[in-house]
């Protein structure tokens, strides 16, 4: 589990780019970009028990843990879209949400 790191950005998601080795038919290395989606993991009330190694389960299934709140059973982190499935299917995860995000206006708008 990572702990104390900053918080990811503000958005629901954010795209991540990565450059990749070139496959053996191809000159240069590649650039790829993937959705990253900022998600709330909820564990399974009789999983409770096992929160941390179901933790570890879906840190393997690609979830970048960013906060565990084993009292309340939930996990908090970012996971690649293409993943998100992946990580609903892991024995004790109850639940997969996709994190909403708002902004305010600032104090001095005119809607408020």
């Amino acid at each position: 589990m990572v702990f104390g790191q900053p918080p990811m950005e503000q958005a629901d998601h954010f795209l991540m780019s990565m450059r990749v080795p070139a496959m053996v038919d191809e000159p240069e290395a590649k650039e790829i970009t993937m959705a990253i989606e900022n998600v709330n993991v909820s564990v399974a009330d009789d999983c409770l028990d096992r929160f941390p190694a179901v933790v570890r389960a879906a840190e393997k299934a690609g979830l970048k843990v960013e906060q565990a709140l084993e009292i309340v059973g939930i996990v908090s982190g970012s996971i690649e879209s293409a993943k998100l499935e992946d990580l609903a299917r892991v024995p004790g995860v109850a639940a997969v949400e996709r994190s909403r995000g708002f902004q305010l206006p600032p104090p001095d708008s005119e809607i408020q």
